[in-house]
């Protein structure tokens, strides 16, 4: 596993936007989901998601039998009403059923301005998208003005 960061700067008032995607080689299933010595005796899950609540409902499906599926990592997420970017940890579990069907659970993050649900934006569906900066200014991405992405594994 591996990801990629660009620093984007507002073009009114220089605040870098860490747009990231990935995940890191220390994100295995093991490390994410059970409490081990190298993370304080905690999941390191929990210190990659913030909300409490989304943390209490994935060890609840964890505890019933759901798996964390392939995929998981760093992802951008993008408030359509308030025109934010927020980085969050993706991943989603799921469990078959005896009827041959799969349930799903994924988090439900929230915009922390807003409280409206925030959508997750694939690494090509970001260029050009218009955002607001905590300054109010609204400016569009350019992945292109990250002359220098950082890649890390």
């Amino acid at each position: 596993m591996s990801g990629i960061s660009y620093s984007i700067p507002c073009p009114s008032c220089g605040k870098i936007h860490e747009i990231t995607y990935g995940s890191s080689v220390v994100c295995t299933y093991h490390a994410l989901t059970v409490s081990s010595l190298h993370h304080g005796g905690r999941p390191l899950l929990e210190y990659l998601v913030s909300s409490k609540k989304i943390l209490k409902e994935t060890f609840r499906h964890l505890e019933d039998g759901y798996s964390l599926d392939p995929g998981y990592g760093y992802q951008m997420y993008y408030c359509g009403k308030c025109r934010r970017l927020f980085v969050r940890f993706d991943y989603s579990l799921s469990k078959d059923r005896e009827d041959s069907t799969t349930d799903t659970y994924r988090p439900d993050y929230r915009c922390w301005k807003c409280k409206c649900k925030i959508s997750c934006i694939l690494q090509d569906e970001i260029e050009n998208l218009n955002v607001t900066c905590n300054c109010g200014q609204d400016f569009k991405i350019h992945l292109n003005d990250d002359p220098n992405p950082e890649e890390w594994s």
